[in-house]
């Protein structure tokens, strides 16, 4: 509240946003949300067990469920089909490919029948040096600002404590954006690998 009355409206909304989260602690919001969904499944393996139920609504519940759970452990939500294609795919080539790797490559993978094949548009081509470039971009903007702290670190300790904040921010941030590049880099090693089988 001194803050506030300082005239520093902007410090004080800020700390009372950071007492409220420490308050209310993520932690049990997580596990709340855990919680919650533990329950649904319960709620769905009860109404599989009724006999009030008909056979269609158990078989949609049914599917639901293994979607839920499928999206759960391996990220991905897709129908039956798809799912035993991606488990197929896995099993066959889980002595080169991590399953991250497949659920990062998923949104560029193309299913014939049973086959499995990756498929980069040129705009997905372009995309990927966007991301890159900006990438650098920050990465080297936040360089800049840490080298800058440096060269002021001789006249003030604050400055210094402030650019060097700054610039591993940008430099994190350079980084965080990159991994945008994760699917794409996963699908273009996927691609090579089938292509050369």
């Amino acid at each position: 509240m001194n803050y506030i009355n300082a005239g520093n409206i902007w410090i004080g909304l800020l700390l009372l946003l950071l007492l409220y989260v420490i308050k209310k602690s993520p932690i049990k919001v997580l596990a709340y949300l855990d919680e919650k969904k533990l329950k649904n499944f319960e709620q769905a393996n009860l109404l599989l067990e009724s006999e009030a139920i008909g056979d269609e609504y158990k078989q949609f519940i049914k599917e639901e469920l293994e979607r839920a759970i499928f999206k759960k452990y391996a990220g991905i939500s897709t129908d039956r089909k798809t799912r035993k294609i991606l488990c197929e795919f896995y099993e066959t080539h889980k002595d080169t490919f991590l399953w991250d790797q497949i659920r990062w490559a998923y949104k560029y993978m193309v299913f014939d029948g049973n086959e499995v094949s990756i498929k980069i548009s040129p705009f997905s081509n372009i995309g990927r040096w966007i991301v890159t470039v900006y990438s650098w971009m920050i990465a080297i903007v936040g360089l800049t600002v840490l080298a800058i702290g440096v060269f002021y670190m001789h006249s003030d300790y604050l400055q210094l404590i402030g650019y060097s904040i700054l610039g591993a921010f940008l430099i994190f941030m350079g980084l965080l954006f990159s991994s945008m590049n994760f699917s794409y880099h996963n699908a273009v090693k996927i691609k090579k690998y089938l292509k050369n089988l």
